[in-house]
């Protein structure tokens, strides 16, 4: 299943932290769901632009300034430190939040004098380069695919998402919308209803016939017990080798009632017409020679 994020005051980098930090996670939660893609949207960068006459100036070469860039931007964990019989973790935490935090980076401390990296650069918040844009409505958007896990009820955990996202739509910003574009669980209770009402139409139409034609109750009777316990079978069947209702295994039951139906009226007729031509003959014979016709016809 997948949402749009669409928002008409945010900008393609604030909507897609907001998606990664805020929507991902919260989507997640649900019992199911194998994995949350974010598609589209910018992705923030810092771009550094060094003035060479200061460099110069300062004694400054790239090698000292890519030192120093390298050692931020990194969580280290420095190990554990034991204290009255408490263990604690310490952890080194030198990301970078914002600009100020880049334009604060010491690039040269001589002891008299600390050389900071918006002395010698000039630092701008871009957008990286994408190659993938995403529209919804006629203007920029978001995708947010769900991936479920395997053998997980696709229409439980459908209704489970769609409780998660009216109450994720109260925590976000003013502006800002979250909207299904594709719910594959609405094709699996199409193809649900699809069999109800063909299951339902086939057993009205087949009553009607064995009425017009064979002019017998005990005949309808016998057609709408056969169908329904045929089709009790037939999960029955799905069950045990473990297979689960989705689009082929509905649609492949939709298509077979048909074949049911017809099946049912055939041999119900050929049953009736061989009791009309041999009366005397018990039920058991009967049963034989309109078998025996049946399947002599199925060989020619």
């Amino acid at each position: 299943m997948g949402y749009t994020l669409e928002s008409h005051n945010k900008s393609p980098i604030e909507l897609r932290q907001l998606a990664n930090y805020t929507v991902k996670p919260f989507l997640s939660q649900v019992s199911g769901v194998s994995e949350v893609r974010v598609i589209g949207g910018k992705t923030k960068e810092y771009w550094i632009t060094l003035d060479a006459q200061k460099m110069s100036t300062l004694s400054i070469t790239p090698d000292m300034l890519n030192t120093s860039i390298g050692q931020t931007g990194f969580v280290k964990s420095n190990g554990y430190l034991s204290d009255y019989h408490f263990l604690y973790l310490t952890v080194t935490d030198a990301t970078v939040h914002s600009k100020e935090d880049i334009e604060n980076i010491v690039v040269r401390n001589t002891g008299k004098r600390v050389i900071l990296l918006k002395e010698i650069a000039a630092i701008e918040i871009k957008e990286a380069v994408e190659y993938t844009k995403i529209n919804a409505n006629g203007k920029e958007a978001i995708l947010i695919a769900v991936i479920k896990q395997p053998n997980t009820n696709l229409v439980v955990m459908s209704k489970s998402m769609e409780d998660q996202v009216n109450a994720l739509k109260k925590i976000l910003p003013a502006g800002v919308t979250i909207q299904p574009y594709y719910i594959q669980a609405d094709f699996v209770n199409t193809s649900v209803k699809s069999v109800t009402d063909s299951l339902w139409i086939g057993l009205a139409l087949a009553i009607v016939v064995a009425i017009l034609f064979l002019r017998s109750l005990k005949a309808s009777a016998t057609i709408l017990i056969t169908i329904p316990v045929t089709l009790c079978c037939t999960l029955l069947v799905l069950y045990a080798i473990g297979y689960t209702f989705n689009i082929m295994t509905l649609g492949a039951i939709a298509a077979a009632i048909g074949l049911i139906i017809d099946d049912a009226i055939v041999v119900v007729e050929q049953i009736h017409r061989t009791h009309e031509e041999h009366p005397e003959e018990p039920t058991t014979s009967l049963l034989q020679k309109a078998i025996h016709y049946l399947g002599s016809g199925r060989l020619f």
